[in-house]
């Protein structure tokens, strides 16, 4: 079983925010989307998701600022 650890604060911004949004994006696209082909659907669901995580994090880090 896992211990609960501190928190740690991780600033991610440029570069590295792209990075990581750009790579969970991948990985969902391949989880869930695999079976559509390259084409301007996948790049609608690839534009709804990276806006979505993006949201994400902005309202996590809203929520994080407030305490």
């Amino acid at each position: 079983m896992n211990k609960r650890q501190d928190y740690v604060s991780l600033e991610l911004s440029g570069e590295r925010l792209d990075k990581l949004i750009s790579e969970l994006t991948e990985k969902l696209i391949c989880e869930f989307w695999s079976h559509i082909p390259e084409g301007e659907q996948k790049n609608q669901i690839k534009a709804r998701i990276e806006r979505s995580i993006l949201s994400a994090f902005e309202i996590c880090a809203e929520e994080v600022e407030a305490t």
